[in-house]
């Protein structure tokens, strides 16, 4: 959903997105359905960002962040994760470029975890300064549930 007021060009660049988050190759995830929550929180953590257009009106993009809950408590209890950002994938840019159709581009924008610390980094000196500190740090959107915090 496109919030209101947003001119024509916004409209026809963000009405369509993909979410996704690139796990580690021998990454666990349940088959059928999430049904372990240590394995399954990504799965948790994609929902929930996909349901914010509707819930909040508003669209996805790059540079967008959501905390797991009001209490800033881990999406489960093996990670410290309490939201994700939404950045463009780096790892693999050519496959997951923006998809033209008809319709508009298509967005693919992977959902990278932070920490409660990098949450609150994030808010206060913004997309631009988080991103250098991914950059600096050679970190990429490859989900490690062992990552070390980027902000001390």
């Amino acid at each position: 959903v496109i919030p209101e007021g947003a001119d024509e060009e916004a409209t026809q660049e963000f009405q369509f997105a993909e979410l996704l988050m690139v796990l580690p190759a021998a990454w666990p995830l349940s088959e059928k359905k999430p049904n372990d929550p240590k394995n399954d929180w990504p799965v948790t953590a994609l929902k929930q960002m996909a349901r914010l257009p509707l819930q909040q009106q508003a669209f996805l993009a790059e540079g967008q962040s959501i905390q797991y809950d009001e209490y800033y408590r881990p999406y489960h209890g093996s990670v410290g994760f309490v939201g994700s950002l939404l950045v463009r994938p780096v790892t693999y840019p050519e496959v997951f470029k923006p998809l033209v159709t008809p319709h508009g581009p298509i967005n693919f924008y992977s959902a990278f975890p932070l920490y409660q610390r990098e949450l609150f980094y994030l808010r206060r000196y913004g997309y631009g300064a988080f991103r250098r500190l991914l950059e600096l740090n050679e970190v990429y959107e490859i989900m490690h549930p062992r990552r070390v915090c980027l902000v001390e």
